[in-house]
């Protein structure tokens, strides 16, 4: 990985981290706020914002298993493999976070049918652990980098999935279906 994109990658990560600290100095502010409508969600919000600050903890994860970078021999091996299910994983993941921040933004409920990156990652990381150099026992340090990175993106996945269900309480799920026949 290029230094520019490590650089990158870094700036992302403090951007999300110092809003999320303004997130959590506002909210502190608003468990004595009156409001119209009934109660504030504190707990659900609460859940909202330490699942936010896994991620990003994941993210960082994320940035040093992928800076690191993976022996030649591995990307031959493994990487090209099962890039197909990896491309896979990485869509249904973008489009999840696409729908998240909308459902967010708008406050309208989740989709019933959402991408299911977790299926996506479990496809590639099954292909990985068929994979006849993964198997081979004499160099087994080659794949900890890509294990390490399938493992830590699987947990990444997991704290999404929280969110939401988190979403899910706060705004509702959409009960509507369009059959597109």
């Amino acid at each position: 990985m290029s230094a520019e994109v490590v650089e990158a990658w870094k700036n992302i990560e403090y951007r999300v981290s110092t809003r999320q600290l303004y997130h959590e100095s506002l909210f502190q502010l608003v468990k004595g706020e009156p409001r119209m409508k009934g109660e504030f969600p504190y707990a659900s919000y609460r859940k909202m914002l330490d699942i936010m600050q896994r991620i990003v903890d994941r993210l960082q994860t994320l940035r040093t298993v992928v800076s690191s970078g993976f022996p030649a021999q591995s990307t031959c091996n493994i990487v090209m493999r099962i890039q197909n299910e990896r491309n896979e994983m990485v869509k249904s993941t973008l489009i999840l976070i696409h729908m998240l921040v909308a459902c967010i933004q708008s406050k309208n409920p989740i989709p019933r049918y959402l991408p299911d990156p977790l299926k996506d990652r479990d496809s590639a990381l099954g292909k990985f652990r068929l994979l006849t150099a993964v198997q081979d026992s004499h160099r087994p340090l080659d794949h900890i980098n890509y294990y390490t990175y399938v493992a830590t993106t699987g947990d990444f996945l997991l704290e999404l999935q929280s969110l939401v269900e988190v979403l899910k309480d706060l705004f509702g799920e959409d009960q509507q279906y369009f059959d597109l026949v």
